[in-house]
């Protein structure tokens, strides 16, 4: 997919594995809305926060087509390409990148090993902030869902002064809606976000091609 950064070659060099992979012109969303809230903004404009995820949505339509569960969405693990004149940002082509804590869904083992706290404290799921190996396909969409509220909010959903405090609030605090941090965000965006930010998996969007399909229609 054009929205997922490409892996060009995999090799080892004295027992050191790496991966040779896209460079992508640009800055990560993280880094994009630290620019808008310097400037004095709260976030980013709505429709820029939706074309980001948009893209970024179809990679992980991409990723999960085959059986992958990404476990660390959340704004720095976007990047978004200058124009090929090397100019403006091209928020339509944003690209999902960091697949260092992919796993497949029909192996039991990730390159990173299991049953420690994997992912990003505020972005993960409850499901995931308890145990990493429960991380599924919907823990993606939590995630994707934390991520555009950050994207317009300026912040995570869940945060605390310490990690406890935040697995904690992540598992048993609602998030609070978005449209009190801004009221001009549409409803058809916030009642996504509620969606994507539901406590139980079965009760958010059912796969990435639904939450897409939401996206594009706010």
């Amino acid at each position: 997919s054009e929205h997922l950064v490409s892996v060009i070659d995999v090799d080892d060099e004295n027992g050191i594995q790496f991966l040779v992979i896209e460079y992508v012109n640009g800055p990560a969303a993280g880094s994009y809305l630290k620019q808008a809230k310097q400037a004095g903004r709260i976030g980013l404009p709505e429709t820029e926060a939706l074309d980001i995820c948009i893209a970024a949505t179809k990679g992980l339509v991409a990723a999960h087509a085959e059986r992958l569960v990404h476990r660390d969405i959340k704004p720095d693990n976007i990047l978004i390409p200058k124009n090929r004149d090397g100019g403006q940002l091209n928020l339509c082509a944003a690209k999902l990148t960091d697949l260092g804590l992919v796993r497949g869904a029909d192996i039991t083992q990730s390159l990173t090993g299991g049953g420690v706290c994997l992912g990003t404290p505020g972005y993960m799921s409850p499901e995931q902030a308890l145990d990493a190996k429960h991380a599924t396909q919907s823990s993606d969409i939590f995630g994707m869902g934390a991520t555009l509220y950050a994207l317009l909010s300026g912040y995570a959903p869940f945060t605390g002064t310490a990690l406890m405090k935040v697995f904690l609030a992540t598992r048993n605090e609602p998030h609070v809606p978005i449209q009190r941090f801004r009221s001009d965000v549409s409803g058809g965006t916030a009642r996504l976000l509620d969606c994507c930010l539901e406590k139980e998996p079965a009760r958010r969007w059912t796969s990435a091609a639904a939450l897409l399909e939401g996206l594009e229609a706010c």
